[in-house]
């Protein structure tokens, strides 16, 4: 990690001769710290320190994700790690506190090599709590979803992989997963996804359909 800040540092400096060698140092290593610090946190299981330790650190995206070392851990134990902390984030209050922890982690699981079921689950928690994803998760969560999703696979199976990790799909998830799609005017998947949640036992609603209606509207060539 050092070795790795020491590099960027400098690398950073020859850009930036302007800047002061002493505050590269010093931002690289703040930067270190905050996923060091979050690290901790999850080792040591103390999860409710997380949505304190990432208020600070601001919107995810700016800087390296402080969840990234959750590559390292095998994908069944990372699995169970983000479940874990899901189901401690659960019991804070007020229940939109957690919103930051939850925005790092999609924006860490939506990048990964296994996305789902586990980035559906985070979306689910973050919908429950009251709380909408940072915007870009949406643009995140389409392509993740247009490049996962196995062709041989049903719809219904892909979104009934969440009861793998002790979840189950539900039309709030499966609304913004329509709505991510729409936006980003994958129409023909965001209609398959309303055809398939019926098989995944989530029932459409107002805004399942409304929401695809209207993007067809606005899209001329559809």
């Amino acid at each position: 990690m050092a070795v790795r800040s020491t590099k960027l540092c400098k690398s950073l400096f020859n850009l930036y001769p302007c800047l002061s060698q002493s505050v590269l140092i010093h931002s690289i290593s703040s930067l270190n710290s905050v996923e060091e610090t979050v690290r901790s946190a999850v080792e040591a299981k103390t999860y409710e320190q997380l949505p304190s330790i990432l208020a600070a650190k601001g919107k995810p995206g700016r800087i390296p994700n402080p969840f990234s070392w959750l590559s390292t851990l095998s994908l069944r134990l990372r699995t169970q790690t983000i479940d874990a902390i899901l189901q401690s984030l659960k019991s804070i209050r007020p229940r939109s506190c957690p919103r930051v922890v939850y925005d790092h982690l999609l924006s860490y699981t939506l990048q990964s090599s296994h996305p789902f079921p586990v980035s559906l689950a985070i979306i689910q928690c973050t919908l429950c709590s009251g709380c909408l994803p940072d915007p870009q998760i949406k643009l995140l969560l389409s392509s993740a979803w247009l490049n996962c999703r196995g062709q041989s696979q049903s719809i219904s199976d892909s979104l009934m992989e969440m009861q793998n990790i002790g979840f189950c799909p539900d039309t709030l998830t499966c609304n913004y997963l329509i709505s991510s799609l729409c936006a980003v005017d994958q129409l023909e998947e965001a209609a398959n996804i309303l055809k398939g949640m019926n098989g995944a036992g989530c029932l459409p609603d107002l805004e399942s359909f409304s929401g695809l209606i209207i993007a067809m509207c606005t899209l001329e060539d559809w």
